[in-house]
């Protein structure tokens, strides 16, 4: 019996770095624009600012989205009108007393998660948003914890 030569299997290439972490900004982008609306309409005017909310939704990170470790998470993200996001760029003073009024657990939680110093997983959170799943950060044993 004759030996047949191997047939070398075809190497998958993997998807960059630089790649997956396009496909999950895209899709983290894409599940915080589906919420719809600026969630901080009305709380800037009625702080007393002259200040007007409009412009197209953006995807915007309580923590920047430098600290890859947590870019992703949807607890992280924000959706604002253009206008709001320029205005808590430019007032970041604001920007925390906005968050402590939305949502004061998401800080603490999201320092946690900061210290905890994970490696990011783009991969992870590409399969997240790609079943649609959702995530409640307030069931996480740190902020059930922080609230009790």
């Amino acid at each position: 019996m004759s030996k047949q030569p191997l047939i070398p299997k075809p190497k998958v290439k993997k998807p960059s770095k630089a790649t997956l972490s396009n496909r999950a900004d895209k899709l983290a982008m894409q599940a915080c624009h589906a919420r719809g609306h600026c969630e901080a309409v009305g709380w800037i005017q009625n702080k007393g600012f002259n200040h007007s909310c409009g412009g197209r939704l953006e995807w915007a990170h309580i923590k920047s989205r430098a600290r890859k470790n947590i870019r992703w998470e949807p607890w992280n993200c924000i959706a604002l009108c253009h206008c709001c996001h320029r205005f808590f760029t430019q007032h970041p003073d604001l920007w925390t007393a906005f968050i402590n009024d939305y949502d004061p657990n998401r800080w603490e939680y999201l320092n946690r998660r900061l210290r905890d110093g994970d490696k990011p997983d783009a991969e992870y959170w590409i399969q997240f948003y790609k079943e649609g799943r959702e995530f409640d950060y307030k069931s996480c044993p740190e902020v059930v914890g922080a609230t009790a």
